[in-house]
């Protein structure tokens, strides 16, 4: 079997424009672009690592080699990486020899050698996720101080997350536009969530009054909804990152006690919330966006499925 080992050095023009040509080959069929982003960041975390010797090596015994590494990995609570984490990393690097045999640097047969050597690791059970109960979101959303600005930004934010169950993606690429009439009150109209999905969600007087609060105090009138604010206050740029929003949803969880709460723990939140006001499991999967409705079972941590019709909001979040 040929070994497809790149040398590279600071002055490695041609080989580094070789890596970045791959790493795009790799990338570019993602559908998602959240799913993009973690295949670009794990092949540069695999580059990063390869290159501690000068050369990057595609074979099975350096992909193995890369494998346990990130097996004896840890995350920033100190905890090994969960087997699903090494798996989406370890997807990237296998894309990245798929992409090495499509550009012929490899064969197919050296593709498939290196590949079956590669076994994903099992993962045992399910997880559940942090789920925030009512009374504690209530007090989440009144932590934000809607005197400053900032705190608009903030309330606005989140509850649209608790709300509306919008995914960070979403609630980074959510414009202005979007926000229109239906059926007599507000919502989120023809929402383009992931895969290309359509929806649209209503929205609570008070959330939109929020963003409306907001909206104003940023003189945002069109493109996305949601910017970054300077440290004078003046919101800047032309939309906001979605590290920002994990950072601000875990500050203001962590002070009504739910420490490690990410934005898709909101999103499960509002599932659960609103399955335990009765509403109907179709009808949260319309609102999340999900294609199977066993998917909506596991965010709401029950497995019956029932009920059909449209999104009715049956609880009042905010």
């Amino acid at each position: 079997m040929a070994d497809l080992i790149l040398t590279v050095s600071s002055n490695s023009s041609r080989e580094l424009s070789g890596i970045r040509y791959l790493k795009e080959l790799s990338t570019k069929a993602v559908g998602s672009a959240h799913s993009r982003r973690a295949y670009e960041l794990a092949i540069d975390e695999f580059i990063a690592w390869s290159l501690e010797d000068g050369k990057i090596r595609l074979t099975a015994k350096t992909l193995q080699e890369y494998q346990g590494y990130l097996m004896q990995r840890t995350n920033p609570s100190g905890q090994p990486l969960a087997p699903s984490t090494v798996n989406v990393k370890m997807a990237a690097v296998r894309a990245l020899v798929h992409s090495a045999a499509t550009a012929e640097w490899i064969t197919e047969q050296d593709e498939e050698q290196i590949l079956k050597r590669l076994k994903s690791r099992p993962v045992q059970g399910r997880r559940l996720g942090h789920r925030m109960p009512l009374d504690d979101v209530k007090r989440c959303l009144q932590l934000p101080d809607r005197s400053k600005i900032q705190g608009k930004r903030d309330y606005a934010m989140l509850g649209l997350l608790f709300s509306c169950g919008l995914r960070r993606a979403e609630l980074c690429s959510l414009e202005v536009k979007t926000i229109g009439k239906l059926g007599g009150g507000w919502a989120l109209v023809d929402l383009v969530g992931k895969r290309r999905k359509v929806r649209s969600i209503p929205l609570e007087d008070p959330i939109k009054q929020g963003i409306d609060e907001w909206l104003a105090a940023a003189q945002i009138t069109k493109g996305r909804i949601f910017r970054a604010i300077r440290k004078n206050g003046k919101p800047w740029g032309t939309g906001l990152d979605e590290e920002a929003v994990l950072r601000m949803v875990r500050r203001y969880a962590a002070l009504v006690g739910h420490e490690n709460f990410a934005p898709h723990d909101a999103r499960r939140s509002c599932a659960r919330i609103y399955y335990d006001a009765k509403a109907p499991l179709e009808q949260i999967k319309y609102m999340l966006g999900h294609d199977k409705l066993d998917t909506t079972a596991k965010y709401v941590n029950d497995e019956q499925k029932f009920g059909e019709g449209a999104v009715t909001k049956v609880v009042d979040i905010s």
